[in-house]
């Protein structure tokens, strides 16, 4: 993780528009090769809301919204989803 507090997050993380994964999971403290291998555990089930420089990338809401999420949470929204 790259700090202890929200504050030391905020300075090597500025607001910034866009996060991708290895960012948005360093933010939460997770590891990024768990959170690609199920993909539940990305920030929208996965789906990314943009692309940028060719890389899937989540908005700073998208990304402060799943970080406040607990791993049952995401399973539970993401098989609501499926029909």
């Amino acid at each position: 993780m790259v700090g202890s507090t929200i504050t030391d997050l905020l300075q090597e993380y500025p607001f910034r528009a866009f996060y991708t994964l290895q960012e948005a999971c360093s933010l939460k403290g997770v590891n990024t090769k768990t959170c690609q291998n199920k993909r539940w555990l990305m920030p929208s089930g996965g789906k990314p809301d943009a692309v940028v420089g060719g890389r899937n990338v989540w908005t700073r809401e998208t990304v402060q919204e799943w970080i406040n999420k607990d791993d049952q949470t995401l399973l539970a929204e993401s098989q609501a989803v499926k029909p």
